[in-house]
């Protein structure tokens, strides 16, 4: 049904509430019974600004569902899987450990240990796995894709 909608307003599942909000606005404008001086063509446009205006109430609803989801690090099934976003998060922070490592060991005189560097990005590789695994339709699967060749060129490297 939530497809349908954004397939009316023109919008896909990474809208922003922005985009939905000007979408409503623009097809409201149009198609506004007001904007019409036959009787026949005031009752359609009434219909169809009841299914914009149901539209616009389903597409937010969702949106902000999936927001909260996301903030709060929540699978939409099942509330002990981790959201897409968070296994990016997750996943960065280890690849960061590994890879800034070498400016903090300059700043903060921090000693980190091959072996630890190694266990930080076979972390962060396993959290940029699950996301093409388990969200292969997610907006991080290029990004993860790409950290996670440097990844193995690295660990590669360290053997």
């Amino acid at each position: 049904m939530i497809d349908k909608y954004l397939k009316l307003f023109g919008l896909n599942n990474n809208s922003s509430l922005d985009k939905i909000k000007k979408s409503y606005r623009r097809l409201a404008r149009q198609n506004h019974p007001d904007h019409f001086v036959d009787d026949n063509q005031k009752k359609k446009q009434e219909m169809i600004m009841e299914k914009i205006n149901e539209g616009y109430k389903v597409i937010v609803k969702k949106y902000k569902e999936t927001k909260n989801r996301i903030r709060s690090g929540q699978s939409k099934n099942n509330p002990d899987i981790e959201s897409d976003y968070m296994l990016y998060k997750k996943g960065t922070d280890y690849y960061n450990l590994y890879f800034h490592s070498f400016f903090q060991l300059f700043a903060k005189r921090e000693v980190k240990t091959l072996q630890e560097k190694e266990a930080s990005l076979i972390k962060a590789r396993s959290y940029f796995t699950r996301i093409i695994q388990e969200y292969p339709k997610s907006g991080w699967v290029y990004d993860s894709r790409e950290k996670l060749k440097k990844i193995e060129k690295t660990i590669e490297s360290l053997k």
